[in-house]
């Protein structure tokens, strides 16, 4: 009645010969590099030709180097917002469209100001870590 094929294996891949067929071609990637080559294990010269000195690095750019359009821009944003606190809060009464100008204004400058602020390049490489 439940008689099993004299061969049940043969329906069976061989993973074995799948394996070392597929790793045939593989290298050994230790043998290629030699330890320690890593970019963690690098050793400074301790020579004192290749000592650091400081006054040799090139003077750094200036700390603000925006234009007085910026400036100009800042300082509008500034003053929209300003205003438009002054008139929300009743410090002065404002007409209900100059206060929606002035909170407009203060909307459209602010993203100008921001805008213009922004570095001028960008660095891909940079992972934000500071030593």
């Amino acid at each position: 009645m439940g008689e099993k094929p004299e061969n049940s294996n043969a329906d069976k891949p061989n993973y074995e010969n799948e394996w070392d067929e597929i790793t045939r071609h593989l290298v050994d990637l230790d043998r290629l590099s030699p330890r320690g080559a890593g970019p963690r294990d690098w050793v400074a010269a301790e020579s004192p030709d290749t000592a650091f000195d400081p006054s040799q690095l090139p003077p750094p750019p200036p700390a603000h180097s925006h234009s007085i359009f910026d400036r100009i821009v800042l300082g509008l944003a500034i003053g929209f917002i300003t205003g438009t606190l002054v008139g929300l809060f009743g410090i002065v009464q404002l007409p209900s469209w100059l206060l929606g100008v002035c909170a407009l204004s203060a909307c459209v400058a602010t993203a100008g100001a921001i805008f213009l602020y922004v570095p001028k390049h960008r660095d891909n490489d940079d992972d934000g870590v500071r030593l």
